[in-house]
């Protein structure tokens, strides 16, 4: 996510076991109006499909606070560019 020659923040989300794994962050200034503004942009899409409704029961539940903690993994960068996923990039 993020503009850039580079993605600033990459996650990797297992939504059965609750498990965000942050892969790559760096510093982003404007990451709330970047979000916001990608948020509205599927709203916007969303609403033209006659899916707004769907698409913003989506956003709640994720809003929502979990019942059960989700665990938070931050791998380092050296361990990282060994890895197919930066070799890829």
């Amino acid at each position: 996510a993020g503009p850039g020659s580079h993605a600033r923040l990459v996650v990797e989300w297992n939504e059965s076991s609750r498990h965000l794994r942050v892969l790559r962050c760096e510093d982003w200034p404007g990451f709330e109006a970047t979000v916001s503004a990608t948020v509205a942009a599927v709203r916007k899409a969303a609403r033209e499909r006659g899916l707004l409704d769907v698409v913003d029961a989506a956003f709640m539940r994720a809003c929502e606070e979990p019942c059960t903690p989700a665990r938070r993994t931050i791998v380092p960068m050296p361990v990282m560019a060994g890895s197919s996923f930066v070799a890829r990039r």
